[in-house]
């Protein structure tokens, strides 16, 4: 390869970095309540001069991972997600020159928060990004957040809570509004607090008639496994009541949920009234 060569590709290869790509993690607030959901948008920006390419994983969040600081600085365990299973949506992401993806994250979803006081999460860019043409691109640097989760407080949380119910109901017309649909379920199913449960079973009853498609199956989901971690007395009565349904499908789904509950339990007097239940 001659000199002019040379020059000439090395110059196409650092036209593409200009910008870079840069990961940022933004908080929709910056205070929160005990068992209040943490929303934030993640932000990925094409700075380059050329098509960028990555996989988020299953449902565009799979390869996202946080590292969690607690109010002494010590670094919390944070579990990964559960793997893929069941209907999902794959998180291939093609992004032109200088063009931005954004989405919503629930933080809830990798960490509970369930003690008050000052966290710092680190946004860690596992993802591997790459050029159309196969290059790897490495991001900017890992985003950094700090905020505070206070005492318990049920009149905001139910608020917070009535609020989300309304947001899942609310009708869907294209593939965005659905997505602001199960973003509020997964909210919604995450306020593990007694508070929640009346607004989880009002939407799981409103969204229990129709076919497969109009029941929302990644909503509902989202809500039963809310139901499986608030896992209480006050649970499985509610899913009980609900057993005559004439809907097999939705029976269907309570009492697989009751069975999950049954599963992870310690608690053996729980256990024996979901048994009751189930016969």
């Amino acid at each position: 390869m001659t000199i002019h060569a040379m020059l000439y590709f090395g110059a196409l290869a650092l036209a593409g970095q200009v910008g870079g790509v840069q990961v940022t993690f933004d908080l929709e607030q910056s205070e929160f309540v005990l068992h209040e959901p943490i929303y934030g948008t993640l932000s990925i920006e094409n700075g380059m001069n050329e098509e960028l390419v990555f996989d988020m994983g299953a449902n565009f969040k799979e390869f996202l991972s946080f590292q969690v600081r607690g109010s002494d600085d010590e670094v919390l365990e944070v579990p990964s997600l559960p793997g893929r299973e069941g209907i999902f949506r794959v998180g291939e992401v093609s992004l032109a020159a200088g063009e931005p993806h954004r989405q919503r994250v629930l933080l809830n979803e990798w960490y509970e928060y369930s003690s008050p006081g000052e966290y710092r999460v680190e946004l860690l860019t596992n993802m591997p990004f790459r050029t159309a043409f196969g290059r790897g691109v490495a991001p900017a640097e890992d985003t950094v957040i700090e905020f505070r989760v206070g005492d318990a407080d049920a009149e905001r949380l139910r608020a917070v809570a009535a609020e989300l119910a309304a947001q899942v109901l609310a009708p869907s017309s294209d593939l965005e509004s659905y997505q602001l649909q199960i973003d509020a379920a997964l909210g919604l199913g995450h306020i593990n607090d007694p508070v929640a449960l009346p607004f989880i079973i009002q939407v799981i009853h409103d969204t229990s008639s129709g076919n497969l498609l109009e029941r929302g199956l990644m909503k509902r989901r989202a809500l039963f496994d809310g139901l499986v971690r608030m896992g209480n007395a006050e649970v499985v009565d509610a899913l009980a009541e609900r057993l005559d349904s004439d809907d097999e499908l939705f029976v269907g789904e309570i009492r697989q949920t009751l069975g999950l509950i049954e599963f992870y339990t310690d608690d053996e007097e729980l256990q024996d009234l979901i048994e009751d239940v189930l016969r």
